[in-house]
């Protein structure tokens, strides 16, 4: 029987080699392992629609929430 791989799986490893607070270090891994709380994964829990609050325009996953969303462009412009 094979599995499928994690495309993440070794990187507790890296991230726990960076010189970071920890808790940076977990919301990397969460966001890896998809675990983050979205609009998305509330969605397949039947608590939500699952479309972003911000832009209204595309269903919030992690990677929608933390780089394609047009409010998380503005925020890594800024920041």
């Amino acid at each position: 029987m094979t599995s499928t791989p994690i495309p993440f799986e070794g990187i507790w490893s890296v991230l726990a080699c960076l010189q970071t607070l920890s808790k940076i270090k977990v919301f990397a891994w969460k966001a890896c392992h998809e675990a983050l709380p979205t609009r998305y994964r509330r969605a397949q829990a039947g608590l939500d629609a699952g479309i972003c609050s911000l832009c209204d325009d595309a269903v919030e996953t992690y990677v929608h929430a933390l780089r394609d969303c047009p409010h998380a462009k503005e925020v890594l412009v800024v920041g």
